[in-house]
């Protein structure tokens, strides 16, 4: 086994909407990640630890990036678990506010 893999994939989802994952491992282990969804090749909102943390940059069609939510309890394993599961059943939601702002 590598000690650090690196793997990258797309969940399709009903509407249009994707999901694009990257995902990083040392000895099988959550080193950093991103869950970026997207509409029509438009980045609607994400999850990411590119600060060192767990974060869903909320985002805005007209204003851009708007704010972070930061999940400083999850794991980053638990936080790549959350990313998926919250943006395979909120999708529709989000796209609504990324819409808006």
């Amino acid at each position: 086994m590598p000690i650090f893999r690196e793997r990258d994939w797309i969940k399709d989802l009903p509407d249009g909407f994707t999901i694009y994952f990257y995902l990083k491992t040392l000895l099988g282990r959550v080193v950093s990640f991103s869950a970026v969804l997207l509409k029509d090749g438009e980045c609607v909102t994400r999850y990411d630890t590119a600060h060192g943390f767990v974060h869903r940059d909320i985002i805005g069609r007209r204003h851009g990036f708007l704010r972070k939510v930061k999940y400083n309890d999850l794991t980053l394993k638990e936080g790549f678990r959350q990313a998926d599961e919250d943006l395979s059943a909120n999708y529709e939601r989000y796209y609504k506010h990324y819409e808006n702002h």
